[in-house]
């Protein structure tokens, strides 16, 4: 006799067209004869399912990153257009910046850049509002206080209810 477990989440549409996070769990059991099968499907939480499949973007934003010799992150924009909190960085990002991940999901892009930086980030979160991308030159510091001149292009995405913006970072001390 064995025993396996398998699930997996999916969103259900109502009769009346609301969106419905669900999870369907399978237990099947192998017995001598023949397998029994038992579904469960029940509905989760927003949290549980937003948190489900945010693991697995999480999980390709690292293997399609993974190999990138250029800093890439994302942040969110709150619901005034400003920058709010880093949710994804790749390896790169972090080593820049000298920031464990937890460390790093933890800032803002106001949280590393310069004072000058900081005086531009208005600006040019309405100009890729505006346009959906745009690209410019700024000074991050590291966790140690070390600043670091960066070319910077972001891109305006959209990641389920809210705004995200993309950033491809090149560290301008290395190029010729």
């Amino acid at each position: 006799m064995k025993l396996n477990k398998k699930s997996f989440s999916f969103e259900q549409i109502s009769k009346d067209g609301v969106v419905i996070p669900v999870e369907v769990l399978f237990n099947v059991l192998i017995t001598d004869n023949s397998p029994i099968i038992h579904a469960t499907i029940y509905k989760v939480s927003s949290i549980q399912y937003l948190l489900a499949k945010y693991s697995v973007i999480a999980e390709n934003f690292e293997l399609f990153t993974a190999n990138s010799s250029l800093a890439i992150h994302v942040y969110k924009l709150d619901e005034n257009g400003k920058p709010d909190k880093y949710v994804l960085a790749n390896q790169a990002a972090l080593n820049l910046l000298e920031y464990t991940k937890d460390e790093f999901l933890n800032l803002s892009p106001i949280d590393i850049d310069d004072e000058d930086a900081r005086e531009l980030i208005s600006f040019r979160i309405k100009t890729i509002l505006k346009k959906g991308h745009t690209r410019f030159k700024a000074v991050h510091q590291t966790k140690s206080g070390q600043y670091i001149p960066v070319e910077i292009n972001s891109h305006l995405s959209r990641l389920d209810d809210f705004d995200v913006v993309i950033s491809i970072i090149r560290d301008l001390r290395t190029t010729n």
